[in-house]
């Protein structure tokens, strides 16, 4: 019984514990997941269910109405299509920084994830921007809890702005909205999908981003170029018996 135990030890230490089968048995079905994943969670698969239709109502104080008008964008089939590329550039980029054993099979996994990306529902939705000076948002919440409107969002100045903290550790001051720097608000009805509540999120965050780069006048893609290229060492042991190169060297 030691024999058969001792044999299957070795077996296993000489297979599986080889660099080769950890990265084909590991890494790579982990790598695939982890894109599917991320391509899911920006709502570029395609899905069973029907897309999101109706109207979302924004309260926005901005100057020209700024978020609302970008979230309209966000939501036309040329705003998709170009969320969904600028995702797949940030998947590629970040493909690039892992192991040269597993890219390959990385990038077959981000084809077939876009390919998937392109049968999905298109969402019908119409934003319908309302000036904080018209809103009566008592009504308004009424009206999303009928469901005449998907949501109610309510954004000010505020919203873009980044949390400063005071000199004295105060926090700063609100809008009458009762918004701080950095916040929004949103009222959604009982028949949006929690699924297409975080799709409506995402954008929503992806629109005051953006009205931030472009109040820093910050070019987006370059921050994206630097967030998905982090700096890599290429670190050498050097030893009398000789140089070994590698990641953990």
């Amino acid at each position: 019984m030691w024999k058969i135990y001792a044999a299957a030890v070795r077996e296993y230490k000489v297979t599986a514990l080889t660099p080769a089968f950890f990265i084909g048995a590991v890494i790579v079905p982990a790598v695939i997941w982890g894109l599917m994943f991320a391509v899911g969670a920006a709502g570029l698969l395609s899905s069973a269910k029907p897309p999101m239709e109706g109207r979302i109502a924004v309260v926005d104080s901005t100057p020209n109405q700024e978020l609302a008008e970008r979230l309209a964008e966000s939501f036309s089939p040329e705003g998709r299509e170009e969320a969904r590329r600028r995702q797949i550039i940030a998947l590629e980029r970040q493909i690039e920084t892992l192991p040269e054993a597993v890219r390959e099979e990385a990038r077959r996994g981000l084809s077939l994830s876009a390919a998937m990306s392109k049968s999905g529902p298109v969402p019908d939705v119409d934003i319908v921007a309302i000036t904080p000076e018209e809103a009566d948002l008592r009504q308004l919440r009424e009206q999303v809890r009928s469901g005449e409107y998907l949501a109610l969002i309510v954004v000010t100045e505020q919203t873009i702005q980044i949390p400063v903290p005071t000199e004295d550790g105060s926090a700063q001051a609100q809008d009458p909205n009762n918004l701080g720097p950095s916040q929004y608000r949103i009222d959604r009805a009982p028949t949006l999908d929690p699924d297409y509540l975080s799709e409506l999120q995402q954008a929503v965050h992806r629109v005051i981003q953006d009205a931030r780069y472009t109040q820093a006048n910050i070019d987006p893609a370059t921050v994206m170029l630097i967030a998905n290229n982090a700096p890599q060492a290429l670190s050498t042991l050097v030893t009398e018996r000789g140089d070994n190169a590698g990641p953990s060297a």
